[in-house]
């Protein structure tokens, strides 16, 4: 990690109005002051925030596909409770995306899901969903939202789809 000059002296700046607003971690805030005027970067990384790469919108396009597809899959459920091939389909229900091999995914419906509370009708009231699959999902859900958009070609709604289309959206081979 590297900074300009001009972003060690906002930093610098930044820890000066923190040290008066935060007076219990000044040695902290002195220290980090320290490392940036006097160019000590391989300390860099302990001062500045670990920025992750940028998000694609890719990812969350994607993201967001499957849970308009769930949220199709979910709408039927609550409209035919009793029909039991759809509520006890083992893809009924959104399983998340694998946190250790769908990173981006699995950060980004994270917060989607359980900082910005958007779609928590998918889920009843669980305040925070574990939304670890612990197995990978995106190639089902691909599937999943392609044959939804190959149905969703001839309807004017979402809620049009019947019985047999919402299976075969749950059944989507990859």
């Amino acid at each position: 990690m590297s900074y300009s000059d001009q972003e060690r002296k906002i930093l610098i700046n930044q820890f000066l109005i923190l040290k008066t607003l935060d007076p219990k971690n000044s040695e902290k805030y002195d220290q980090d002051i320290e490392i940036l005027s006097d160019g000590y970067e391989v300390y860099y990384e302990s001062v500045g925030y670990e920025l992750l790469p940028t998000l694609s919108l890719d990812v969350s396009k994607e993201v967001f596909d499957t849970l308009t597809v769930f949220q199709v899959i979910d709408n039927h459920i609550r409209e035919n409770p009793a029909d039991q091939e759809v509520t006890k389909h083992y893809n009924a229900k959104f399983q998340g995306y694998d946190g250790n091999n769908e990173t981006d995914h699995y950060r980004f419906v994270e917060f989607v899901i359980n900082t910005q509370k958007k779609y928590k009708a998918l889920f009843g009231q669980t305040p925070n969903v574990d939304l670890n699959s612990h197995s990978e999902m995106r190639e089902k859900y691909k599937a999943m939202v392609d044959t939804y958009r190959r149905l969703h070609k001839f309807k004017n709604t979402a809620m049009e789809f019947t019985k047999e289309e919402i299976l075969e959206i749950l059944n989507a081979e990859y």
